[in-house]
């Protein structure tokens, strides 16, 4: 009963990434190559971001198990803190990755394609990082039904976003890659968005006052979400560290391997 969303949910996640691959595709294998290298630095730094968050799940599930409402909600306010501290270097070093990518000898021509993609994607890593903190409070309070159901509209959204905003539908210009990393900034900031007025104002979320005071940070509890976060990030982005390389090792073979390696390993 717990396990089933949840994983409906992970698989959503990566149908995002999987959508993209697919619909890229068809601008060629340079675009494709292009969303190749930016994936891998996005979701590189994104992975550790993620993971110091998701601390606040056996924060919140220790509190939800006492029966301990205080406490749970100051968990998910400094995870949204958190994320908040997290996401500004980060951004930072995604706007500026384009120069390391042309030191490791990636091809100049893909490169470029992905500083376009980054620059338009990085307005959605905040929201993006704030989704994964108020999935742990709406998982670890056992209704993960309801960021299924919000995932699996993020991947609708996403493909119907792509094309408008890719090929330039609606009155739209084409922006080709660029309107990819547009559209998936545009579902993170809905899929967020929309967790958090159910996180408000469903009912069975409204006792434990998530928003409250949310101006006002906890040392205490920000400290003890990265005490447990920090280890979980490292360890997820040593793990996407080993795909990131594969990625990097494969665009120094040119274009058409690096778009290979990404339909392959969306697949």
């Amino acid at each position: 009963m717990l396990a089933g969303p949840i994983v409906a949910s992970q698989l959503g996640q990566i149908s995002l990434g999987f959508v993209d691959t697919v619909m890229v595709g068809r601008l060629g294998s340079e675009a494709l190559a292009g969303v190749a290298l930016g994936n891998t630095a996005f979701f590189f730094i994104a992975i550790f971001c993620m993971g110091v968050v998701m601390a606040v799940g056996p924060m919140v599930s220790q509190a939800f198990g006492a029966g301990e409402d205080e406490p749970l909600g100051r968990s998910v306010r400094q995870g949204l803190w958190m994320g908040l501290l997290l996401s500004l270097p980060a951004a930072f070093l995604l706007w500026n990755v384009g120069d390391l990518l042309r030191w490791m000898g990636q091809v100049p021509e893909t490169v470029a394609m992905t500083e376009g993609y980054l620059h338009a994607i990085v307005w959605g890593f905040l929201p993006f990082i704030w989704f994964t903190a108020l999935r742990g409070f709406i998982e670890g309070v056992s209704r993960p039904l309801a960021v299924t159901v919000i995932t699996l509209l993020g991947v609708g959204l996403n493909a119907g976003a792509n094309y408008v905003l890719m090929f330039g539908k609606l009155g739209f210009p084409a922006l080709g890659l660029v309107g990819t990393g547009w559209a998936s900034t545009l579902v993170y900031w809905f899929i967020f968005l929309l967790l958090a007025l159910f996180a408000k104002y469903g009912t069975a979320f409204r006792r434990y006052r998530v928003f409250d005071r949310l101006g006002r940070p906890d040392l205490h509890y920000f400290r003890e979400l990265f005490r447990i976060g920090w280890p979980i990030g490292v360890s997820l982005a040593i793990e996407a560290g080993l795909f990131s390389a594969t990625a990097l090792l494969m665009g120094l073979l040119g274009t058409v391997p690096l778009a290979a390696h990404q339909i392959a390993i969306q697949c």
